[in-house]
């Protein structure tokens, strides 16, 4: 999971629940088996996908499979019908 999609969870929670509900949601994510991948700026200049598909900016750090497929991840977590991809 990319830093950047951790910080859309917890902003998220914040927003709609509230920093307690936020927190908790956290704790939660920190107990499961997730690696989460910084944001560089190697990996924030790739994110031409977001343009060409119209994704959100942080949809577009998850959609970038070519870079998760270089950590070892198997296959995508998500769906990718927005870009013409099963």
């Amino acid at each position: 999971m990319s830093a950047v999609n951790w910080g859309e969870v917890f902003y998220t929670e914040w927003r709609y629940r509230g920093e307690v509900k936020a927190r908790q949601a956290e704790a939660h994510l920190l107990e499961m088996p997730i690696a989460v991948i910084a944001a560089d700026r190697e990996r924030a200049s790739r994110q031409g996908i977001k343009q060409r598909y119209g994704l959100g900016y942080a949809d577009a750090f998850a959609a970038n499979w070519p870079s998760n497929a270089a950590l070892g991840w198997s296959r995508p977590i998500l769906s990718f019908r927005k870009l013409g991809r099963r």
